[in-house]
């Protein structure tokens, strides 16, 4: 069975998208994978789901890592909001992300997280998604890095990198759209863990 980590922002108002990250855990279930929650803020939990400290992450201990999507990407684990281009990453989230791609271990984003994977990476140029119209596409591929077209519906994965990415509601989209391409992208995480 394998192991997923799973870094949440928080589940209070502005951080992690509840919609995804449900999506997300029902698809982990589905596919036979264990998942631990890590999460920034701590202060609301997430109704039958026991919430661990990002300092408690060991990357040895999972065979891959997901950050869900929410606003909290740009205004907790980074300074995209505020930043743009020159933003920055939680030192702690960056330190987890770049353990689990030296481990070639898979890393999957949704929603605002590629962001954050893209930023962190940037060195290795991934393929990431951020939907069919995200009007700052054009600041991340200052980055170097690679961003496509994408429907809620699907994913994109990148096997250099071993980063996997699903746009949810970065497009106009319906829960059911969303939780599709988060179910194919999950199925696609379990199967390179």
């Amino acid at each position: 069975m394998r192991k997923i980590a799973v870094l949440a922002v928080g589940f209070g108002p502005g951080q992690s998208e509840i919609t995804e990250t449900i999506s997300l855990l029902i698809s982990l279930s589905e596919f036979k994978a264990e998942f631990k929650i890590f999460a920034f803020d701590r202060s609301t939990p997430l109704n039958h789901h026991e919430l661990y400290s990002l300092e408690e992450l060991n990357p040895a201990n999972f065979d891959a890592l997901v950050l869900p999507g929410g606003i909290g990407n740009a205004t907790h684990i980074s300074t995209w909001a505020k930043d743009k281009v020159k933003m920055t990453v939680n030192p702690t989230v960056e330190k987890i992300i770049s353990k689990f791609y030296d481990d070639s271990k898979p890393i999957g984003a949704i929603c605002m997280a590629p962001i954050v994977v893209a930023k962190v990476l940037a060195k290795r140029k991934p393929n990431i998604t951020l939907g069919e119209d995200y009007p700052e596409t054009e600041i991340v591929e200052k980055w170097n890095v690679s961003v496509e077209k994408c429907p809620s519906t699907d994913y994109i994965t990148d096997r250099d990198t071993k980063v996997i990415t699903t746009p949810a509601y970065m497009n106009d989209a319906t829960p059911f759209e969303v939780y599709t391409g988060i179910r194919a992208f999950t199925k696609e995480l379990v199967e390179m863990a």
